[in-house]
């Protein structure tokens, strides 16, 4: 166990017991029946990865740097165990390479050394995260998008005032 506690590393410590915590929170939210990740997303009032590309950014220093991120193509409880979870691992290995060459970086260094290494691969990992994650998509069309189709006539016949239905596929084959 001392070759896990070293000194200087009780910051990734702290992320890694952050990221235990909100994955027990996870289970036992949707045990009970919600969703701490959606609830979450509903509070901060973001719409989820379908709305990733519309091209609604936040203004200002946060918002640029959650965008950078990739804050619109994840959810944002994801988006945090990826980057809590990447600061540990970075902030351990540095912590470990610096022991073995000149001693234990103080948290001054090791803390934005690991920042520092933490924001690319949190970018890189969420972009993976968010081409496998199910998207909400829709394929809903307006009654001009059918006009010019043929169709086939299932009920009827179509004569003035007479109701009836009539079959056709979209652009989408449905």
């Amino acid at each position: 166990m001392d070759t896990l506690i070293q000194p200087g590393t009780a910051p990734f410590w702290v992320a890694l017991m952050v990221v235990a915590g909100l994955g027990a929170i996870e289970i036992v939210s949707v045990l009970v029946g919600a969703s701490a990740s959606a609830l979450l997303d509903d509070g901060l009032g973001y719409h989820g990865p379908a709305h990733a590309d519309a091209g609604h950014h936040e203004a200002g220093l946060l918002g640029g740097a959650m965008s950078w991120l990739n804050a619109g193509g994840v959810p944002v409880l994801v988006l945090a165990v990826v980057l809590l979870t990447a600061f540990a691992v970075a902030g351990f290995a540095l912590q470990s390479l610096a022991r073995h060459l000149v001693g234990p970086l103080p948290f001054g260094l090791a803390v934005p050394a690991a920042v520092a290494v933490a924001a690319p691969l949190t970018r890189w990992a969420s972009r993976g995260i968010a081409r496998v994650i199910p998207r909400d998509e829709t394929h809903a069309l307006s009654q001009r998008d059918f006009v010019g189709l043929v169709g086939t006539v299932t009920i009827g016949p179509l004569d003035q005032g007479h109701p009836g239905s009539v079959r056709v596929k979209d652009r989408h084959s449905n």
